[in-house]
């Protein structure tokens, strides 16, 4: 029941009053449908970051990979000249969604795709340990000079002998991992070109126990080296090559 006004008032009100109506449902939808897109672009989101954590990514010479989940946006942004950066994605897009800590033991790490994804990780508060071979780190001293400034701690394992089967062969990546979490990415790839011209496989995985066995074999192999390089002999290679700091 309106309350008593003179004709014209009466209509201006009851028009007001059929507008606030009509408007407050559809604004309402409005907002509900914005939320149904914020969750669904959310858990999609969700769903790609599991299923990429949990998948085989395998590389043919000059073919690129398969194996790995694609979002088709994301996908169809990269052009012709950042083809580093779209064969490296599955790689890259493992170091930028690490949120806490990396850990890198690898022989051969020269890309300068993967370099600047480290600094970015870095900046946004990542711990960094890389554990590498020295006899291939000095195509790639400027790159380790820069995230040594910038706080990622590095062992350089110093081969005992110029025998190729003494020299430091892993190839894996640990982020975010503590109790109950941490994902893996493990493979035969360096991060070099080699995946351009080599047959080459990526896993990556969520199953802890695997990620746990790695995790240790990382930690006694940080300071069983870390040891090694405190010796005189290789604290002097390394100050020498000036990877002290």
């Amino acid at each position: 029941m309106f309350p008593k006004f003179n004709d014209g008032i009466q209509t201006k009100y009851s028009m007001l009053v059929s507008t606030v109506l009509l408007v407050l449902p559809v604004y309402s939808w409005k907002l509900c449908f914005r939320y149904w897109q914020k969750l669904k672009k959310a858990h999609e989101e969700t769903v790609l970051f599991e299923a990429r954590h949990n998948c085989v990514v395998t590389y043919r010479p000059n073919k690129g990979f398969i194996g790995w989940p694609v979002s088709e946006i994301e996908d169809a942004k990269f052009s012709d000249n950042k083809m580093f950066e779209k064969l490296y994605q599955p790689i890259l897009y493992f170091i930028r969604t690490s949120k806490k800590s990396l850990v890198i033991s690898v022989m051969i790490l020269n890309l300068n795709e993967i370099y600047s994804e480290l600094l970015e990780a870095r900046k946004r508060g990542v711990k960094i340990r890389i554990i590498n071979n020295f006899q291939h780190a000095s195509s790639s001293k400027e790159m380790i000079y820069e995230l040594l400034k910038n706080g990622v701690e590095f062992q350089m394992y110093i081969s005992p002998s110029a025998a190729t089967d003494t020299i430091m062969h892993n190839k894996y990546m640990i982020k975010d991992y503590d109790q109950e979490n941490g994902y893996l990415c493990l493979g035969s790839m360096n991060f070099t070109i080699s995946a351009l011209t080599n047959n080459e496989s990526v896993i990556f995985t969520s199953n802890h126990n695997v990620i746990e066995a790695f995790q240790q074999n990382f930690d006694e192999c940080w300071e069983n080296i870390k040891i090694d390089n405190e010796g005189l002999i290789n604290r002097t290679i390394l100050m020498d090559a000036q990877f002290d700091a």
